[in-house]
C-alpha cells in the first residue's frame, strides 16, 4: 500500500531533499526507501512475482528514483486519492481475478520495523498456522503500546478466550484514534496498537466488505469481473485503464480501519508482535524520535 502523498511529512522531506516527494519513495533512515523496505520484508514471505504494489496517481515517475534493480512484482497505479479501504479492495480485485483462495498480506509502506528478520519469522509462522485452520480468519498484527497515542487505532482483546493457535487473541473492540483520556485508559489496560498489517484469505476480506459495505462493494465487484474477463480473454486488455478510471471516479472514499475494521471487530483476531520495534512514520516527530532512539543508545541498524 503506497498510494498516499505523505502530506504530514512534506515539510520534513522538502527541507532534506529540496523537493516534494511522497514519503514512501524516500530514504529517511539508511539507504533504502520505505517502499523498498516494505517490499524487501514481503520478499521474505512470498516470491517476488506474487507482490502487488498499489501506488498513487502519477507516482510511477518516482519509482525511477529508486534505482536498479526494478521493484519485484506488479505495480498498479490508482486513479485518485480515495482512502485506504479503496486501496485495499482495488488490489484485492486483481488478486481475486487470479486466485480467490490466495492468502493475502496487507502491508502499509510507511512503517519502521526492526529487526526485520524477527518480524518476517513471526509472520511466516502465523501464515503456516492459518493455512492449517479450516475456518477463515482475519488477523491483525498488533504492537505493544508504550504510550497513550491518540493518532493510532487501538485493539482490545478478550484475554479470557484463547485461540487454538498460539499467540492469537480474539478482538473484543477496535478503537480508532481515541481522545487523550480514552487513550490513557487503553494504555493502562494493556490494549495494543493496530498496525493495519493484515493476514487473511482474499475471499474472506472480500466477504467482509460485502457484509459491511454492500452498496460500495458493488462497484468493486464489477471492476473485479472486468479484470477476470481480461485475464480469461473475454475482454480487451485496454479496457483495464478505462475501468480503473471509472472505478475511482464513482466510488466513495473510505477508510479501512474506521469503515471496516471497527465495524467487524468480533470477526477479527490479533497477534501481538514480540521483540519487534514498530512505528508508523506518518508524522515527522515519529521519524525524528526513531532516529534519535537508535543514535542515542542502541547501535544504528544496518538498513
Amino acid at each position: 500500500m503506497a498510494g498516499g502523498n505523505g502530506e504530514r511529512l512534506r515539510d520534513m522531506i522538502r527541507s532534506r531533499l529540496g523537493e516534494d516527494i511522497p514519503k514512501q519513495y524516500c530514504a529517511l533512515m539508511g539507504t533504502r526507501s520505505m517502499l523498498e523496505h516494505t517490499i524487501r520484508r514481503a520478499c521474505g514471505l512470498v516470491s517476488g512475482e506474487r507482490i502487488l504494489s498499489v501506488v498513487g496517481p502519477g507516482h510511477r515517475r518516482f519509482l525511477d528514483r529508486l534505482g536498479p534493480p526494478p521493484l519485484p512484482g506488479r505495480i498498479i497505479e490508482s486513479a485518485g486519492q480515495k482512502g485506504t479501504a479503496v486501496g485495499v479492495f482495488f488490489a484485492l480485485s486483481y488478486v481475486l481475478a487470479e486466485d480467490p483462495d490466495a492468502m493475502v498480506f496487507v502491508f502499509p509502506s510507511d512503517h519502521f520495523i526492526y529487526p526485520e528478520d524477527r518480524y518476517v519469522a513471526e509472520l511466516r509462522a502465523l501464515r503456516a498456522g492459518l493455512e492449517k485452520e479450516r475456518e477463515d480468519r482475519v488477523v491483525l498484527l498488533a504492537a505493544r503500546a508504550d504510550r497513550p497515542e491518540t493518532d493510532y487505532g487501538w485493539i482490545e482483546v478478550d484475554r479470557r478466550h484463547r485461540e487454538p493457535l498460539p499467540g492469537l487473541f480474539r478482538v473484543s473492540r477496535f478503537i480508532e484514534k481515541p481522545r487523550p483520556p480514552a487513550a490513557t485508559k487503553l494504555h493502562r489496560s494493556g490494549a495494543f496498537w493496530n498496525t493495519m498489517i493484515v493476514l487473511a484469505r482474499a475471499r474472506t476480506l472480500w466477504a467482509l466488505g460485502i457484509k459491511y459495505l454492500p452498496e460500495w462493494m458493488l462497484r468493486f465487484g464489477r471492476f473485479a469481473g472486468i479484470l477476470k474477463g481480461i485475464r480469461e480473454g473475454r475482454a480487451a486488455p485496454e479496457l483495464e485503464r478505462k475501468a480503473v478510471k471509472h472505478l475511482f471516479e464513482h466510488v466513495d472514499s473510505a477508510d479501512f480501519s474506521r469503515d471496516l475494521l471497527q465495524r467487524t471487530a468480533p470477526n477479527l483476531l490479533a497477534q501481538p508482535m514480540e521483540g519487534v520495534l514498530w512505528c508508523d512514520w506518518g508524522r515527522p516527530e515519529r521519524v525524528s524520535e526513531t532516529v534519535a532512539r537508535f543514535r542515542g543508545g542502541a547501535p544504528l541498524p544496518a538498513l
